[in-house]
């Protein structure tokens, strides 16, 4: 999902959700930005909020 659409979803600024993404990546979240999807996901099998998924 782009920054963009988690912006809208979410009834925030851009700015907001890269803030919100980048406390999450200090948490020791697996986020990771994907070129080919052009947007933001959590790497498989890794989360540290979700226990393993």
């Amino acid at each position: 999902m782009s920054t963009r659409e988690s912006a809208e979803k979410l009834e925030v600024s851009e700015r907001s959700v890269q803030r919100y993404i980048e406390t999450l990546r200090i948490a020791g979240e697996w986020i990771e930005y994907d070129t080919a999807l052009k947007g933001w996901k959590l790497s498989v099998g890794k989360s540290v909020l979700w226990d393993d998924f």
